[in-house]
């Protein structure tokens, strides 16, 4: 049975992962049409891809050496601290601003590669062996 400080931790850790998700999903729009157009989300959406792709291989080295659970927290504290760059960026001249969003988008995919790492690690050792294929392919769906 949780402890009532799990089940805090849990649920702030839920209620965090939505409004992260939903600032990622309406950021793009924001940013062209308050910031600096659509050239401007080309250039951070692609920051955020090469990092995520460069630093997804240092992320699984970090996630196998140490706890998941801690690297999880870790992963999803990045990706908040990312989102308050953002919120920076909107009081900022031209350039500080752009230099913010395109910083926040590099560390929002190293936390989320950090917090996937982990999570998948976590969930591993929690499935049956006779099951782990079967929920692979279907955790690989989902993050489509």
């Amino acid at each position: 049975m949780p402890t009532n400080k799990q089940k805090i931790a849990y649920a702030l850790f839920t209620v965090l992962s939505f409004g992260l998700v939903g600032v990622g999903i309406v950021l793009p729009s924001w940013i062209a049409f308050q910031v600096g157009g659509s050239k401007l989300v080309g250039l951070i959406l692609l920051a955020s891809s090469l990092a995520g792709v460069l630093l997804a291989p240092v992320a699984g080295h970090l996630v196998d050496k140490h706890d998941r659970k801690a690297m999880s927290a870790i992963g999803q504290a990045t990706r908040a601290i990312a989102m308050l760059l953002v919120g920076f960026a909107e009081g900022s001249s031209a350039l500080w601003g752009e230099i913010l969003l395109i910083v926040s988008s590099i560390a929002g995919a190293f936390g989320f590669a950090v917090l996937s790492g982990s999570l998948g690690g976590l969930l591993q050792r929690i499935i049956p062996a006779v099951e782990r294929a079967g929920f692979a392919l279907r955790m690989s769906v989902a993050k489509q």
